[in-house]
């Protein structure tokens, strides 16, 4: 068969039909098939482009891979807890105590109801699962009611009291000398024989406490709603740890709130000890 192409007429010209051979119209329509392929690889060619350009400027940076956890610390002796997550080595803290006594020191000191108003416990296995895992916690995407019971629930799992088994009845002992300045002094001289880690910790809790019962007139809770609160989560009386925290300035010489700032040494508070009887 023949394939005919009709050419349109012009005016005063007689009806002309061009005939084209089987052969050359294959090769027309394989030209223009050759032809169409180019432009849609070059089509699919810009549009890779543009799609690659446009994700790489809309996908965030990639976030920091989580420090690998060395093992879990929620019902871990707290020196086993500090070797797993301190943060520095300016600080003998667990990563979890210290990030929550912070959070609360600069969003929640004002916050009525703090330490006695519970939170949501689905939040609180949320963040006590990340910290076991050693991930990377915001505490700053959480309410201050689940921070505060994640607190007291590290607090409550330690195995040993802060005061520890050995030393504790001893500690309870110190109440029964009247004198202040002598049960002081005692008592300085006790906490100095604690471990590291627990006399850090203590410490930082009870500058903490104190700092929250200075704001009872907003956040409602005074010292003794605060002791009565965490006293049986410490295993320490309500008189005990009462003394603690109103003596915590003479009883922790040199410690500050302050993730920057070191706690000192036993034998530093030793040598500032025998400074201050030379000088008196």
């Amino acid at each position: 068969q023949w394939y005919q192409r009709r050419v349109p007429l012009r005016p005063g010209k007689k009806l002309r039909r061009k005939v084209v051979a089987p052969s050359a119209a294959v090769d027309m329509r394989s030209n223009d098939n050759q032809d169409a392929q180019k432009d849609e690889k070059k089509n699919k060619k810009k549009l890779r482009k543009f799609i690659t350009s446009v994700y790489s400027e809309r996908t965030p940076e990639k976030p920091a891979a989580p420090a690998q956890s060395k093992g879990p610390v929620f019902g871990m002796p707290l020196v086993t807890a500090v070797q797993r997550s301190r943060v520095s080595d300016k600080l003998p803290l667990c990563r979890v105590f210290q990030d929550s006594v912070m959070y609360i020191e600069t969003f929640a000191l004002t916050r009525e109801g703090i330490y006695r108003v519970p939170g949501f416990r689905a939040k609180l296995n949320e963040l006590k699962n990340m910290y076991n895992r050693g991930e990377v916690v915001k505490l700053t995407n959480y309410d201050p009611e689940t921070v505060g019971m994640l607190l007291k629930l590290y607090l409550r799992e330690l195995p040993e009291p802060l005061l520890t088994r050995q030393l504790g009845a001893q500690f309870e002992g110190v109440l029964q000398y009247e004198d202040s300045e002598q049960r002081t002094a005692i008592l300085c001289a006790m906490l100095r024989q604690l471990p590291a880690e627990h006399y850090a910790t203590l410490a930082w809790l009870c500058l903490h406490i104190n700092h929250v019962s200075q704001h009872e007139k907003q956040n409602k809770m005074t010292l003794s709603n605060l002791i009565i609160i965490l006293s049986p989560t410490l295993l320490i009386s309500n008189t005990l740890l009462r003394c603690l925290c109103e003596n915590a300035q003479q009883l922790f010489p040199g410690v500050i709130l302050d993730p920057n700032t070191k706690i000192p040494t036993q034998e530093e508070l030793n040598a500032l000890s025998n400074n201050s009887n030379k000088a008196e």
